[in-house]
């Protein structure tokens, strides 16, 4: 298949998790007192360009450790543009779709057109799996950077580890933590068969590991 034909069918695979989305999200999106709860948890992006809080307000410093360094990044720059809560609502509709879209670009580049169609057809309608994205989040990063990494294990593109773990420590935290299991379990796995050749792998592991504690 042909890159341009492959973009095709990732951006239908990008609009069909859209649609779904936006058919999940729609009593959300069409009344502003409808938002998912957990964004209470977090109301120092209520602050970042207005005076709703004092600089020094005790609710801000607890609330900060709420969501990770990228997510407030995100929200920092999309709060110029629109409310937090509209924001978290297009963030949850646009990264649904992604996350489709994603699927179906990886896996069909290892496996082939049908799995990647099927994968991205399962994730989008997963029982539950739009939890993930409602709300727009840092807990949506943790799938898509968890078939990141394996993907990286089945293309043997270790050195790309260095820079995903770290990224998904800044992203949600947890997502680093699940990526080292991964490939850690990936490793005990192909031990037996392959043993010290596995040895530069594992080094490389444990420097991605220290980048990623190092974000933490």
């Amino acid at each position: 298949m042909t890159r341009t034909r492959k973009s095709l069918w990732a951006a239908l695979f990008f609009l069909m998790g859209l649609g779904a989305a936006v058919y999940l999200h729609w009593p959300a999106l069409t009344n502003p007192l409808v938002y998912k709860s957990d964004v209470r948890q977090s109301p120092h992006w209520s602050a970042y360009h207005t005076d709703s809080f004092r600089d020094d307000d005790l609710i801000l410093t607890l609330a900060a450790h709420n969501e990770s360094p990228v997510q407030n990044l995100i929200y920092y720059v999309g709060t110029f543009f629109v409310d937090m809560v509209t924001l978290g609502k297009w963030l949850a509709v646009v990264g649904y779709g992604l996350t489709a879209a994603l699927f179906f670009w990886l896996v069909h580049d290892l496996y082939g057109f049908r799995p990647g169609a099927l994968a991205a057809i399962c994730v989008t309608f997963l029982p539950d799996q739009f939890e993930y994205c409602a709300g727009g989040f840092s807990k949506a990063w943790m799938i898509p950077i968890i078939l990141v990494a394996v993907y990286l294990l089945e293309k043997k593109a270790w050195r790309w580890l260095l820079l995903l773990m770290p990224f998904g420590a800044a992203a949600y935290p947890v997502s680093a933590v699940m990526t080292g299991a991964v490939v850690l379990t990936y490793l005990i796995l192909e031990a037996p068969r392959r043993g010290r050749e596995l040895l530069p792998s594992l080094v490389m592991l444990c420097a991605a590991s220290a980048l990623a504690l190092a974000v933490l």
